[in-house]
């Protein structure tokens, strides 16, 4: 409908340029709902190579600084200081992140912390993502993987963020873990398998 408006040459200059912006804001919107649904209709091979999950929150929360979720938000992050490679794919671990981090953005609205941590636990690397927004309700943890399953308005979301990242996660022999409580915010923590020294090449595999 724009494209069709945008051949009348009588348009005022700020109009044409609503319209442009109309159409850049729309097209961007399909093409992630695009992008997520060839995600989950045909996901990529997984291909193991040691990663540095320190290295994936320093390229995921630069390339949220361009996202509008991310202004007005206070962004802290809590990294360990010597980061275990973990079991994965940089680029993408690096979606799985931005994943969360636009899910606790979008929620806190413009308004509130986010916090990120990495470390390791017991024979695994974990990278977390919290925030205090509005949290989950009770009801809503059991099902906030399943495909299309959201709370978001029409148009905002298309529910396969979370079960994309889910499956990029398992993939890789990991998991997530999610704690929230309405009101108090949530944490969602992205467990991995520390890659093993003995394991000299990408791709192979280890029992566990």
């Amino acid at each position: 409908g724009f494209v069709h408006l945008l051949r009348d040459s009588d348009l005022a200059e700020p109009v044409r340029l609503d319209f442009l912006q109309r159409m850049e804001n729309e097209l961007s919107r399909i093409d992630a709902i695009i992008r997520a649904l060839l995600d989950f209709a045909r996901p990529a091979k997984a291909k193991s190579e040691p990663v540095d999950l320190n290295q994936v929150v320093a390229d995921g929360l630069a390339l949220a600084e361009v996202q509008k979720w991310r202004q007005g938000l206070e962004v802290s992050a809590e990294l360990t200081p010597e980061p275990p490679s973990v079991r994965g794919e940089a680029n993408r671990l690096t979606q799985v992140f931005l994943n969360l981090l636009a899910n606790a953005g979008q929620a806190m609205t413009g308004q509130g912390r986010l916090t990120v941590t990495t470390g390791r636990k017991e024979g695994e690397g974990f990278l977390a993502v919290s925030d205090n927004g509005p949290g989950i309700a009770q009801e809503d943890l059991p099902h906030i993987f399943e495909p299309f399953f959201t709370r978001k308005e029409p148009g905002q979301g298309t529910g396969l963020g979370l079960s994309v990242s889910l499956s990029i996660v398992e993939s890789f022999g990991g998991r997530i873990e999610v704690r929230s409580r309405p009101d108090q915010g949530a944490t969602f923590t992205v467990f991995l398998p520390i890659w093993p020294a003995r394991q000299g090449s990408a791709g192979g595999e280890e029992s566990g």
